[in-house]
């Protein structure tokens, strides 16, 4: 980066201070001076100067209307556009008009080089403050009368960024700063930034695609897709947009912050969209057998006696299917504001029972009929029948509680032995006497 104020001269030894190369401004300026009348320069900067304070004088006073009706066209700017270049328009003609006197002087290079260069910022300065300004208020009348308001203050900075780079630019052009060395090393910075600041390039995009897609504003209610959010909590309301991330506060008070890119890439469900109001499904299953005529007439007053349902859409009522054990209803009702569905649901769900008890409309339970079967546990059964597994666990349990005798319990135990000594001695014509000579004959 460099300054060309002074050059070495080729066919010398010594330095001298050499006037640069004109510039555009230079030479038209150059060229208006010759114009006018062959006068001394002090009477040549006069001039000049009384000339371009009565033109600024002009614009001022009688530009206006001229200015105005000119842009009438823009009924929504003209206002704003008129209001900020109105000021910065008759002070350029005035510095312009000195710019051109001190060129009439034919004072020395460097001399010239200074006070041009004095001037021109100040034009550069008054013009870019006029550009801010009126950005600002373009973007703040969008503001009030947009609906996406939200991302307003985005495009404030992204705007005040683009004007002081235009003023920047500009005020090197007229101090005559080289600025090939800094694009250079601006493109290596941009590239280091670039790998640097993936994330936050990245969430500056969702944030511009987050706004052309609308999908959402501050104090609406959205859902994350359970599978994709990284976050526990399923419904919360949006309270502020940045330009990297977005706030959210659920209904338990935890305030959340995502990233733009992270809601740009999932699924987001809005339910304060395309209308604020939300509509809630309140499932009542009631009993075969019960009067429809009157269940419903005494739903449909329900809902409408519950001040947070809306009276349009009309609450209404709807016979979704024939159930195992119930007829299944579904009441349709809408709400102002998704927020208000978790209370409204709960005092419809308390007056819809008490309605139907007072009504004597039965709210049935699930109910299933169990038969048992009794075994035959007295046939005998064939070595070729299939074996159940159920009989064996059962012998198995059986047999194990046949053994299952208390230790040192010998009372019992010369109980079971007789008992088996008398089977023993009783013969099979049940005397007792065992003789079996009969039997046997």
């Amino acid at each position: 980066m460099s300054v060309h104020l002074e050059e070495m001269a080729p066919d010398s030894g010594l330095n001298e201070t050499v006037a640069p190369d004109p510039t555009l401004n230079e030479t038209l300026g150059h060229a208006i001076i010759d114009q006018l009348p062959a006068l001394p320069p002090w009477q040549s900067f006069l001039f000049i100067i009384l000339v371009s304070m009565v033109l600024a004088a002009v614009i001022q006073l009688l530009g206006s209307h001229v200015v105005k009706k000119l842009l009438s066209r823009f009924d929504r700017f003209d206002d704003i556009v008129f209001r900020e270049l109105h000021i910065p328009l008759y002070l350029t003609v005035a510095l312009g008009g000195t710019y051109l006197a001190v060129l009439s002087l034919q004072l020395e290079p460097i001399i010239n080089f200074y006070a041009r260069g004095i001037i021109w910022t100040a034009i550069v300065l008054i013009w870019g403050r006029a550009l801010k300004r009126v950005g600002y208020q373009i973007l703040a009348h969008f503001k009030e009368s947009e609906k996406k308001k939200d991302f307003i203050p985005i495009f404030e900075n992204i705007w005040l960024f683009i004007v002081v780079f235009i003023t920047v630019f500009a005020l090197m052009t007229v101090w005559r700063i080289d600025i090939t060395p800094l694009l250079a090393s601006a493109g290596i910075a941009g590239v280091v930034a670039g790998f640097a600041a993936q994330d936050t390039v990245r969430n500056l995009f969702g944030g511009f695609a987050l706004y052309l897609d609308d999908t959402y504003r501050i104090g609406d209610m959205i859902q994350f897709d359970p599978e994709e959010r990284d976050t526990p909590y399923e419904r919360a309301m949006v309270t502020d947009l940045g330009i990297r991330s977005t706030t959210v506060v659920t209904r338990d008070e935890v305030q959340i912050t995502i990233p733009n890119s992270v809601l740009n890439s999932t699924k987001v469900i809005n339910e304060s969209a395309p209308k604020k109001r939300k509509r809630l499904r309140i499932k009542i299953s009631i009993a075969y057998g019960s009067d429809l005529d009157r269940f419903e007439e005494a739903m449909i007053d329900v809902a409408e006696q519950d001040e947070r349902v809306l009276e349009h859409p009309n609450p209404r009522l709807r016979f979704r299917r024939f159930g195992n054990s119930s007829l299944d209803y579904e009441l349709l009702c809408w709400v102002e504001n998704p927020v208000l569905e978790g209370r409204t649901r709960h005092h419809l769900n308390r007056a819809i029972y008490k309605r139907l008890d007072e009504e004597g409309i039965t709210i049935p339970f699930p109910q299933q009929d169990v038969h048992h079967y009794e075994g035959d546990r007295g046939r005998t059964k064939d070595k070729d029948d299939p074996v159940d597994p159920g009989d064996v666990i059962n012998e198995e349990i059986l047999g194990e509680e046949e053994n299952e005798f208390p230790a040192g319990d010998g009372e019992q135990s010369d109980a079971h032995e007789q008992q088996d000594d008398g089977d023993a001695d009783t013969d099979s014509d049940g005397n007792g006497d065992g003789d079996d000579s009969k039997n046997d004959a």
